[in-house]
């Protein structure tokens, strides 16, 4: 996905929770996206539906520098 604004480009990757796999292929799938599209931020955004885990564990943001530039990981 991607949100244009103020003629800015924001991409963005949705992505559901399926172990310790997710993020890392989030990661460079959205450091694709973000080459073709000629931006160095990106977001991912990590849904985990597990009931059993705790809210305080869900939640979380972190930053990352890659070879394709910054992303931000949210986890909610």
């Amino acid at each position: 996905m991607c949100v244009l604004y103020a003629e800015k480009k924001y991409p963005l990757e949705l992505n559901l929770k399926y172990g310790a796999k997710t993020e890392p292929e989030g990661l460079e799938q959205l450091g694709a996206y973000m080459e073709l599209m000629g931006v160095r931020e990106g977001w991912l955004i990590i849904f985990d539906r597990n009931k059993d885990t705790f809210w305080e564990n869900k939640l979380y943001w972190k930053t990352v520098d890659t070879i394709h530039g910054t992303i931000h990981v949210v986890g909610c």
